[in-house]
């Protein structure tokens, strides 16, 4: 198994590292990926003995900024995430995470996007990660449901009244349904 020991700058520092990540849909998770405050390192392996087969650097300034965040987005499926970048020059890589990896994908993005703009990103828990521009569509979807559910609601039934005798005289009483009434002559409060 080779080891991948880049060649730093003297400004340069690794700030994260995986391995087990497949490159552009390969599907081979033998690669490398290295995060710096520079660049991102990624480092094809063989699939046999892991020897190095070419090392691609991209320089974080050339990474798409968008409302002052990264163009670095969680993607793929739920059985291979991926890690989704755009770069200015049109490019659009894709880092396949396997095993324990795959949840490390919003520590990934937040990293990244502190490197490039100084501007951290809170790595939320499992579940809370959303695709940027999600919480939008989901209001949106949300107001739509609810005026479908006004339209098509069931109203409410009318109430209905009921006339009866009051238990404690005799006397006759009457009210809505479900609703207390008192006896006008002796105040025994009852249901209806």
């Amino acid at each position: 198994m080779a080891k991948f020991n880049p060649q730093l700058q003297p400004n340069e520092v690794v700030l994260l590292k995986d391995e087990r990540i497949a490159y552009n849909n390969s599907g081979m998770l033998t690669d490398e990926l290295i995060l710096t405050n520079l660049n991102l390192i990624h480092v094809q392996k063989s699939a046999f003995f892991e020897r190095i087969k070419r090392v691609q650097v991209f320089p974080l300034n050339q990474i798409k900024v968008f409302n002052g965040q990264v163009w670095a987005v969680p993607g793929g499926s739920k059985n291979i995430p991926s890690l989704e970048i755009d770069f200015v020059n049109g490019n659009h890589e894709v880092f396949s995470f396997g095993g324990e990896n795959k949840k490390k994908i919003p520590l990934w993005i937040s990293k990244i996007n502190m490197a490039v703009t100084g501007n951290e990103i809170p790595v939320p828990n499992g579940s809370e990660w959303t695709i940027p521009g999600a919480g939008l569509v989901a209001g949106a979807l949300k107001g739509t449901v609810d005026v479908f559910k006004k339209q098509f609601a069931t109203p409410p039934p009318a109430p209905v009244s009921v006339a009866t005798n009051c238990t404690g005289c005799g006397a006759p009483v009457s009210g809505i349904q479900g609703t207390a009434i008192s006896c006008e002559y002796c105040g025994t409060v009852q249901q209806a």
